[in-house]
């Protein structure tokens, strides 16, 4: 096997650490966590995944089974695609939210995996924000007519003079 080929490659030798093995008064993982989501590489804080009742806390306390891979990463088969923003919320709270449809359900279902209620419930209803702006933007559309002969001129002009009338 090449050189090239072979740095390519995600080489997993995990070990699962049994629910005794972590507490809530001894952190086996030290200050830092090092989390490895489809190969996306994380380092953050124990603090940081522990503050808010999520799976993180669920894992870190015992509850959950914890895989790590050869090198102490922990590893949870998710795509790592919207990872760093969900990272970036449990830091501080704060996130700014794309106004894009898919990516909104995307980060959605990522915070519905993590149990992160609170960032659940701020995705939401930034989706219903959205689909109220995309509701104004079709209304505020402009008609098109057609006219077929000039007599239908005066008709269409009078019809649309009484809807402003009103």
């Amino acid at each position: 096997m090449s050189d090239s080929t072979s740095s390519n490659t995600l080489s997993i030798s995990a070990s699962v650490l049994p629910k005794d093995c972590i507490s809530n008064q001894s952190n086996h993982f030290g200050k830092y966590v090092k989390l490895n989501i489809g190969n996306h590489l994380f380092l953050t804080s124990f603090d940081t995944l522990t503050k808010e009742d999520t799976m993180f806390k669920a894992m870190f306390s015992g509850r959950m089974e914890v895989v790590q891979d050869g090198e102490g990463w922990v590893f949870i088969d998710r795509d790592g695609k919207h990872f760093n923003m969900i990272l970036n919320y449990l830091r501080d709270g704060t996130l700014n939210l794309p106004d894009c449809i898919q990516t909104l359900n995307e980060l959605l279902n990522e915070a519905r995996f993590y149990c992160i209620q609170s960032l659940i419930e701020l995705i939401e209803q930034h989706i219903r924000i959205c689909a109220r702006k995309t509701v104004g933007d079709v209304d505020a559309c402009c008609k098109v007519i057609m006219l077929t002969s000039a007599r239908e001129l005066p008709n269409i002009v009078a019809t649309y003079e009484n809807r402003s009338l009103n």
